[in-house]
């Protein structure tokens, strides 16, 4: 990740470059001369970034999972010491696999196949002589006598978690939470690790699931795979989804539209739409429980709660749209818009998983092209957010819709 000074671009500037002065949701707040000396202005800087991204600032985060590692951050400064380079660590640090990040999972009792480390409940003993750990010991490299931490070498390496200790009592879940810390703290620290878990403290020491799974959500879930009957508990879902769509939708489509929503409704899910016609009227015909974000009161004829864009909504599109600051007043507020479309009310309570409609079947940022027309935005928002994109488009929209859900296809 480079970072370039933008009087020395000219007009030319690199199709990859990200412009991150004031004006934008990374833009420093801080002034050299009334905030402190140039360092000091920038150490304010990375304080309050790490601030924002703790606090789930859903403009700072969209912003940050919009670059890539090859993205050129373009400021004023450089090669002067510049905040970008504070952006840049806490892209390296935070953001390499995006916001919101799903792990993936696997059946309990199902051992890794590719080199990941074998995450195991132990005694403190180091005694591994049943179950997850006695098959740590024969094939992962568990070490006697060691009952926490990582042993072994890849591919055949793993990380003993105590549950239980040096008489096999079974320890307080307060000590095994501090474990899992420690877990958590390993796992950030080497990149290049992936992690299989097994169900750690819910065999012999007799926790229940929902008392250890969430004990991992400060894992790196983007590496690790958990046991399948966890999932419930590190992916709590709003139950609220976002239906939008490209306009002159085929009939068949409005129509998959409608019962999409009907079917969803039934499981208990709420729609978020935009007041809009054909797509969002379609699948507002079907259900009874939905949020509609108008851009502005009156918009459409409709009435409704959520008739107006929040500022920090507005921030938000500007971290996605590429040329927000050359939109019209009205356009604004309609990519506003979608910011709660996809963000909810309060911008922070992401929607489940986004159903569409556009020509093109985009669904990430790398797909949208001219075809994706005004679906891109929320398409883009969503993918930045790790949250999955059914595009109707696509034969295999609905399979893969059901899969997520849990529920048989058709």
């Amino acid at each position: 990740m480079r970072i370039l000074n933008r009087r020395h671009l000219g007009d030319r500037w690199p199709a990859n470059a990200v412009w991150v002065g004031r004006g934008t949701p990374l833009g420093n707040p801080f002034v050299i001369g009334r905030d402190g000396s140039r360092e000091e202005v920038i150490a304010r800087y990375r304080e309050w970034l790490e601030a924002r991204i703790r606090d789930r600032d859903p403009a700072v985060l969209t912003a940050m999972a919009g670059l890539r590692e090859d993205s050129s951050l373009v400021c004023a400064c450089a090669p002067e010491p510049c905040h970008a380079e504070a952006i840049r660590e806490a892209w390296m640090k935070h953001f390499r696999d995006g916001i919101v990040v799903r792990p993936a999972y696997h059946e309990d009792g199902s051992i890794p196949l590719d080199g990941e480390v074998f995450v195991f409940g132990s005694n403190l003993a180091g005694r591994h002589g049943a179950g997850a750990a006695a098959e740590a010991s024969d094939r992962f490299g568990a070490r006697r006598g060691v009952g926490e931490g990582y042993m072994g070498e890849p591919p055949r390496h793993c990380y003993a978690i105590p549950t239980k200790d040096e008489r096999l009592a079974v320890l307080p879940l307060e000590r095994i939470a501090a474990a899992v810390g420690r877990f958590a703290g390993f796992a950030a620290s080497r990149p290049a690790l992936k992690f299989f878990l097994t169900r750690v403290g819910c065999g012999l020491a007799g926790y229940r699931d929902e008392r250890i799974a969430p004990l991992f959500a400060g894992a790196p879930l983007a590496r690790c795979s958990f046991p399948r009957p966890w999932r419930r508990y590190l992916e709590p879902r709003s139950m609220a989804y976002a239906g939008a769509g490209a306009r002159n939708a085929p009939l068949p489509v409005l129509r998959r539209m409608t019962r999409i929503a009907q079917r969803l409704e039934a499981r208990g899910y709420v729609l978020r739409t935009g007041g809009g016609n054909d797509t969002d009227s379609a699948f507002e015909a079907g259900c009874a429980r939905k949020e509609v974000f108008l851009p502005w009161p009156g918009f459409n004829g409709r009435v409704s709660a959520f008739d107006s864009v929040s500022e920090e909504a507005l921030v938000v599109a500007c971290a996605v749209h590429p040329a927000f600051h050359r939109l019209t007043a009205e356009a604004r507020l309609l990519a506003g818009r979608e910011s709660h479309r996809i963000l909810g009310a309060d911008l922070r309570t992401p929607a489940d998983f986004l159903v569409c409609w556009t020509p093109d079947g985009a669904e990430c940022e790398a797909e949208i092209g001219q075809e994706t027309g005004e679906t891109a935005l929320a398409i883009a928002l969503a993918d930045r957010w790790s949250i999955p994109v059914f595009n109707l488009a696509r034969a295999d929209a609905l399979e893969r819709l059901a899969a997520w859900l849990g529920v048989p296809a058709g």
